[in-house]
């Protein structure tokens, strides 16, 4: 693996699917209906940190998690930083929570306004001074108001 990438450096053979025919182990179907699809199997194959625990318990809820034994044996199980491992077990330090008082603020006034907005069809330059406001918090609270419309 990294930074030593030789072939030699590589895990070869199938693992925990040492048992599975060559016929098997190439064919795309055998591999998506053995894919590992819950976090109970991730767990057996591979120690996971708290954040990828995490992130599996609220990627079932949002997404699915389905990973092929092959691309499974492609990651290094001894580093919790390795590309492969972060490109398909969640952690939930990169779950986007979307459940925050602001967004849901902004969505209900948006759903109870957009029946009188205006259709924006050409995107324009925003207007000056606008990034000042980029990161502030409560922008809701502080500027928008149903006397404003």
């Amino acid at each position: 693996m990294y930074p030593d990438d030789l072939l030699a450096n590589w895990r070869s053979g199938r693992e925990s699917w040492s048992d599975v025919s060559n016929e098997d182990w190439n064919n795309w179907k055998w591999q998506m209906s053995n894919s590992i699809r819950s976090l109970k199997h991730l767990q057996s194959l591979i120690d996971l940190t708290e954040d990828e625990k995490e992130g599996c318990e609220l990627a079932h809820t949002k997404l699915s998690l389905s990973i092929t034994p092959y691309y499974f044996n492609l990651i290094d199980r001894n580093d919790v930083n390795c590309p492969m491992r972060k490109q398909v077990i969640p952690s939930v330090n990169e779950a986007i929570k979307t459940e925050t008082k602001e967004l849901m603020d902004w969505i209900e006034f948006a759903k109870s306004n957009s029946q009188i907005w205006p259709n924006i069809t050409v995107k324009k330059a925003p207007l000056a001074g606008a990034d000042k406001y980029k990161n502030e918090k409560d922008k809701f609270k502080k500027y928008i108001t149903e006397r404003i419309f």
